[in-house]
């Protein structure tokens, strides 16, 4: 997981550069903002606008990295992985510098969840990785073959997850299928069924009985908080554009393209 050496990966010196750069670039524009002119301090302004526009673009090539995942288009996954990190720190930049430092309004919320973000990723790659390896290293069971009452409980989880299997796809094996994209679209109540198995089936191994529960659901946080933040811009995007008076709230509109 760790990837040093590999030429497509960044390590986790370079992850920490990024991600400090992108808060250095943060902190300076808010202590710098006041002697900015007017147009850099308007998050209507047309130069605002256009950086709130482009970190839009990038926090969506961020989560283009899942689906290009799950929808089985990432063949070599670490080129893709960088350009989720590098887009996603970038993009938190700009979307800084849109909002002019207003916190007092709903779309507050989605800044400070895109630094959350940031940050969790950040916390996933350097220290998530060393955790999880000193758990299994440590857990002389980990690898062990399932005690006879496990056993019993499995077969019929294996039997009915290999039933669903060959209604979605004949070739997979059982022991290492992943849904994709392509699966959750062309069977989902499959699919949703075939995840409930694999869920009952890691209690029974107890999977997740070595780790905390910061380690055992920061991924599902991670996914549930990047997919409300997509969907925050998009209705951001169209509040301001298509319901103006509404995001003006009875102020002046004061955005460039809509001022008219």
């Amino acid at each position: 997981m760790q990837g040093y050496g590999h030429p497509s990966e960044l390590k986790r010196p370079a992850v920490l550069a990024v991600v400090g750069c992108a808060a250095v670039a943060i902190c300076l524009h808010y202590f710098l903002a006041p002697l900015l002119p007017d147009r850099w301090r308007s998050a209507g302004s047309p130069e605002l606008y256009v950086l709130g526009l482009a970190g839009t673009l990038l926090v969506l090539i961020a989560a283009a990295f899942s689906l290009a995942k799950r929808g089985g288009r990432a063949a070599t996954p670490r080129p893709w992985f960088v350009a989720h990190i590098l887009a996603g720190s970038l993009g938190s930049v700009l979307i800084a510098l849109h909002g002019a430092g207003h916190w007092t309004g709903p779309p507050a919320l989605l800044v400070l969840l895109l630094f959350f973000l940031v940050a969790q990723g950040c916390w996933a790659r350097i220290k998530a990785a060393d955790h999880l390896a000193r758990i299994m290293a440590s857990n002389p069971t980990a690898f062990a073959p399932a005690d006879p009452a496990a056993r019993a409980s499995l077969k019929p989880i294996i039997a009915a997850k290999q039933g669903l299997l060959a209604g979605l796809d004949g070739n997979a094996e059982e022991a290492t299928f992943s849904p994709t994209l392509a699966h959750w679209l062309g069977h989902p109540l499959r699919v949703f069924a075939y995840g409930r198995l694999a869920r009952r089936e890691a209690r029974v191994l107890g999977a997740h009985r070595s780790a905390n529960p910061l380690l055992s659901n920061w991924r599902w946080v991670h996914m549930t908080g990047a997919w409300l933040l997509v969907a925050g811009l998009i209705a951001h995007v169209i509040i301001v554009t298509f319901f103006a008076g509404y995001a003006a709230d009875g102020a002046e509109i004061n955005w460039w393209h809509l001022a008219e």
